[in-house]
């Protein structure tokens, strides 16, 4: 097996480890917060079983297809694959809340200006990943298509 297959199956698992973590400390803290939705408590409303359905087929499905990058992307992409294990290690974080607990435990404040937010680290290697992603496919453009 490919050391860089290897390496982003060991991202994804740090990412859902530390974020797993990172929430267990989240629960003491007065910023905490529980968003019971999907992204920004879109969905909030659907019933228990409906959202974890549906939260586990898209995240296998999304699985699926990270598995196939990871193996057909040749090793030249190998950042790009770093990249897709931090967004994947960050989806499965939330998901895995979403699908034990039936919410996400947000606790990390952020402001600027009137906008306030609170988020997790899976949200951080979520923003993380898909950044090195969207500079990976523009630097390497000609390379991938």
């Amino acid at each position: 097996m490919r050391k860089d297959f290897v390496y982003s199956l060991l991202i994804f698992s740090f990412c859902l480890v530390a974020d797993q973590l990172t929430k267990s400390w989240g629960l003491s803290l007065n910023t905490l917060q529980f968003n019971e939705g999907v992204i920004f408590g879109l969905y909030g409303d659907l019933s228990k079983t409906l959202r974890i359905i549906t939260l586990c087929s898209v995240f296998g499905f999304l699985f699926f297809i990270y598995l196939t990058l990871l193996y057909l992307l040749p090793a030249q992409l190998r950042q790009l694959k770093y990249g897709l294990s931090l967004l994947m290690g960050g989806i499965f974080g939330n998901v895995l809340d979403r699908t034990l607990w039936g919410r996400s435990i947000d606790f990390i404040p952020f402001s600027l200006g009137d906008i306030h937010l609170v988020f997790n680290m899976a949200d951080v290697f979520q923003w993380i990943g898909a950044a090195i992603i969207v500079y990976k496919v523009i630097k390497k453009e000609k390379f991938i298509f």
